[in-house]
């Protein structure tokens, strides 16, 4: 599956995706967050040099990650009754900081190095380099 397939496939919350795995079955997918993670990073190197942006493109990074973040929100509040089994409640802040910069980066058609990263959250993309 190529990276616009992913995220169109997040962005629909379909079956497999980060979204659906957080929305439908109220837990965080590791594996579907690399999965979302990644192809943003392959969307933003395959777009860096272009001039505008994919409206399309802009409308899913965008609708998606405002989900995500609110299901983190949501997770945390007192009174709300949403719970996702396996948030990773100790370093949520790695994961909320890959996603801000990842989708910050395909705004300024940047994707920071994974050396930039906190040593303690590793890609698994590149967990061999």
């Amino acid at each position: 599956m190529n990276a616009v397939e992913i995220l169109k496939n997040n962005y629909e919350g379909k079956e497999g995706s980060f979204i659906y795995h957080l929305h439908e079955k109220d837990m965080f997918n590791q594996d579907a967050f690399w999965d979302y993670f990644n192809c943003i990073v392959d969307i933003t190197q395959e777009t860096a040099n272009r001039n505008d942006l994919d409206r399309n493109l802009a409308l899913m990074l965008s609708k998606t990650y405002a989900f995500i973040m609110s299901s983190f929100l949501w997770h945390f509040h007192p009174k709300d009754s949403y719970k996702a089994k396996g948030i990773p409640d100790s370093n949520l802040h790695l994961y909320i900081e890959r996603i801000e910069f990842v989708y910050l980066g395909y705004f300024s058609g940047k994707v920071f190095k994974e050396e930039l990263y906190d040593e303690y959250l590793i890609n698994p993309k590149h967990k061999n380099n």
